[in-house]
């Protein structure tokens, strides 16, 4: 049995808590292992963690992480980093060393801005849409098996920004992922409710409509209390477009998700940072994992998304109009 499997084996499954479309399940559990680290937001707050471009000029594609505190920092898939001179989102889950400089890979998620306002990043409230995050989680893991690093499809990235934007008629200068957040802000904060109220919750699964869109689990009930506001307010922007259920619930239920998942195999490869980057890529499923001293500190899996026609359409039209190359800043808007 592989840890994934051993880890999920220790987890039960609470009764849901629902709103509109998304139901909401948590996953019970006793703490796992004593990794001891600081949270992104934590750090954050007590000026002993400094994210900023990398170098003077920037990269769109990598950040630089300065972390001074005497523990790791824990930064999580999906976090949105605002400010400098684009907003990002991380890559993948990291524990970042103490007292150490790391230059981390992230996505860009405001396509029409490359101009500074702020010299180093701050936290966002909430977390890359969860539709977007599975295939970027996807996207990672074929550039890792490639030998290309954990790097993700930036045009993709784009196209679902696009699309969300378009569907929720969320208007943004800068094709900024915060300005659709900021824009629905009153109608995520109804799904508030949906949050698991158990102090033993280290994670939940979250369903849409009939479809299992992914789950969430960490190490210990403190990151998810951290985290979960982040990571379900993700999950609510994509319920608020997706249809309402026909039938009485998802076709493949909360138990029958994590069985493929511990049924799955993971491959195992030293992460950025400290400890390992497990990783499964199933035809339904995408997984990633962090794991240090055999802790699951981080999984995160999803369904896989059925919109990737959509996706190609929407790439070429971003590029052509944007003239964007992997790895540059993009054109300023209006060009």
């Amino acid at each position: 049995m592989n840890r994934i499997a051993q880890r999920l084996a220790t987890v039960t499954i609470g009764e849901p808590a629902q709103h509109r479309n998304l139901a909401v399940f948590p996953l019970i559990g006793a703490r796992q292992g004593r990794v001891e680290y600081l949270r992104l937001d934590e750090a954050l707050a007590k000026a002993l963690l400094r994210i900023a471009e990398e170098g003077p000029g920037g990269r769109v594609p990598e950040v630089a992480v300065h972390n001074e505190a005497p523990v790791p920092v824990l930064l999580v898939e999906g976090e949105e980093l605002v400010g400098c001179r684009q907003n990002r989102v991380i890559n993948v889950s990291i524990l970042v060393p103490p007292r150490s400089h790391l230059v981390i890979p992230v996505s860009c998620v405001e396509q029409g801005r490359w101009k500074p306002t702020s010299a180093a990043f701050e936290a966002a409230e909430h977390s890359q849409f969860s539709k977007a995050r599975a295939a970027k989680v996807a996207s990672v893991s074929a550039s890792l098996a490639a030998g290309a690093g954990y790097r993700s499809d930036q045009a993709g990235v784009w196209a679902r920004i696009h699309d969300k934007a378009e569907a929720l008629k969320a208007a943004s200068a800068t094709m900024a992922m915060a300005d659709i957040y900021r824009q629905a802000s009153s109608s995520l904060a109804e799904f508030e409710r949906c949050l698991p109220k158990s102090d033993d919750a280290l994670g939940a699964a979250f369903c849409i409509g009939e479809t299992v869109a992914g789950i969430d689990l960490f190490d210990q009930p403190g990151s998810w209390a951290k985290y979960g506001p982040k990571l379900l307010k993700g999950y609510a922007l994509d319920a608020l477009d997706a249809p309402q259920p026909r039938s009485g619930g998802p076709t493949l239920s909360a138990p029958a998700f994590i069985d493929r998942l511990g049924a799955a195999r993971f491959a195992a490869r030293p992460a950025l940072g400290m400890g390992e980057d497990l990783r499964a890529d199933l035809p339904d499923i995408t997984a990633a994992a962090l794991v240090a001293d055999a802790t699951v500190v981080h999984l995160c899996a999803f369904t896989k998304g059925h919109d990737l026609a959509a996706d190609r359409n929407v790439r070429s039209r971003l590029l052509r109009r944007r003239g964007a190359v992997d790895g540059m800043p993009p054109t300023e808007p209006g060009d």
